[in-house]
C-alpha cells in the first residue's frame, strides 16, 4: 500500500464511482481522549465525537444529493473504510 497521501485518494477515488472523505485522527486525538475521560469523565470527547458525526453526515448528505446523478442510498451500496498511513 502507498505512504503517498494524493496517491492513495487517488486509487480510491479511481475505484469508486463516489467518494467522500471524513475528518483526520492521529495518536494524539487518543490522548486527548484518554485525558479527557480522566479530567472530565469523558463529557469533552462524547461532544466532540457528536459534533464530527454531524458534520461527517452533512457532507455525506450534501455530496449524495450534489452528485450527478444523486446517490439513491436504498438501490446503491455504500462502503465505509478508512485510511492509515
Amino acid at each position: 500500500m502507498s505512504h503517498n497521501r494524493a496517491a492513495q485518494e487517488s486509487d480510491v477515488t479511481n475505484a469508486y464511482d463516489f467518494v467522500v472523505f471524513g475528518g483526520e485522527y492521529s495518536i494524539f486525538n487518543a490522548a486527548l481522549i484518554t485525558l479527557d475521560a480522566i479530567i472530565t469523565g469523558g463529557n469533552v470527547s462524547a461532544n466532540y465525537l457528536q459534533t464530527e458525526m454531524a458534520k461527517f453526515g452533512i457532507n455525506l448528505a450534501t455530496a449524495m444529493a450534489d452528485a450527478i446523478p444523486p446517490v439513491n442510498p436504498t438501490t446503491e451500496p455504500l462502503y465505509v473504510d478508512k485510511f492509515v498511513f
